[in-house]
């Protein structure tokens, strides 16, 4: 799976962290924004990104079934990238037994409309397994959360707390966290208001035990490494801008609007980096090769 999920990922701590020194806030008393303002600048970066950044993932959970050739994808799922099929091939090893193999499927065509997410296939594929890759929005992270009771390797449901007002169904599965710095899991399920189902040993972790009160934070990932400098410069600005906005706060305005400038045009030119997503495939038929007319 890592290998699939783009150029790399950052926590939602390691981020603030990022951000708090940007701006020469890292000091543990006495900081000009309060941890609500910095997560608030973070929500403000990625929504002014406008869909410009995503990251790449699997989605297991369809199989073809006999006759169907129109099926239904998350919303979530913006672009699909590939499509294959779990199928049998004879086993050359022992030459009466089978092996499982994928095959890439090329006649395909997704169609994508507010509230709607449909796959057209061209073939009537036999019943069986399948593997889509596909492309989705960097997500706005939720808060940092932390364990309401300890959890062992091997658990697949964790109970957690959520500070103040933030509400845990805005997490959209799938997604991904990580564990007291050490172990990712990926959250494939919200089954109460405070119970997660969780895949865990994501993205080439190790499943580990974890007390209570460990801190559970929103892993971002993007197949860009742009976006980590875009997201701290927006943030920064932004940042800046309330202090010029808060009078009562003695802020040097001057200052801060220099300063809200200049993270303003280095995330301009981040963001000019980063190319718009293409289109939802089109379908497009297998066909064999013809020579030119002369």
């Amino acid at each position: 799976m890592a290998e699939v999920l783009g150029a790399g990922f950052t926590t939602l701590t390691d981020l603030i962290h990022r951000i708090r020194t940007a701006v020469h806030d890292v000091g543990s008393t006495n900081r000009r924004w309060t941890d609500d303002e910095i997560y608030l600048s973070v929500y403000q970066a990625i929504g002014e990104a406008g869909g410009r950044f995503f990251y790449t993932d699997i989605y297991e959970d369809l199989d073809f079934v006999d006759g169907d050739v129109d099926y239904t994808l998350p919303n979530y799922m913006e672009r699909v990238v590939t499509i294959e099929r779990e199928r049998t091939i004879p086993d050359i090893a022992t030459t009466t037994g089978t092996t499982l193999d994928w095959e890439e499927l090329k006649n395909w065509r997704q169609i994508k409309t507010p509230g709607n997410n449909r796959l057209l296939m061209l073939h009537d594929y036999p019943a069986g397994n399948v593997r889509i890759t596909y492309e989705r929005e960097v997500s706005f992270p939720i808060v940092d959360l932390k364990l309401s009771a300890a959890i062992t390797s091997g658990a697949t449901s964790i109970s957690i707390t959520i500070p103040g007002t933030y509400n845990i169904y805005e997490i959209e599965p799938p997604a991904y966290f990580q564990i007291n710095n050490a172990e990712i899991i990926k959250v494939t399920a919200i089954t109460a208001p405070a119970t997660l189902t969780v895949s865990r040993a994501q993205l080439g972790t190790t499943a580990a035990s974890a007390a209570i009160n460990h801190v559970v934070s929103p892993v971002i990932i993007e197949n860009d490494d742009r976006f980590a400098t875009y997201v701290i410069n927006a943030a920064a600005a932004y940042l800046n801008l309330l202090l010029i906005q808060d009078t009562n706060r003695g802020s040097d305005v001057a200052g801060n609007l220099t300063a809200m400038r200049e993270f303003q045009s280095r995330a301009e030119k981040a963001l000019a980096r980063r190319k718009s997503r293409p289109k939802p495939r089109r379908m497009v038929s297998e066909r064999s090769r013809r020579g030119k007319r002369l």
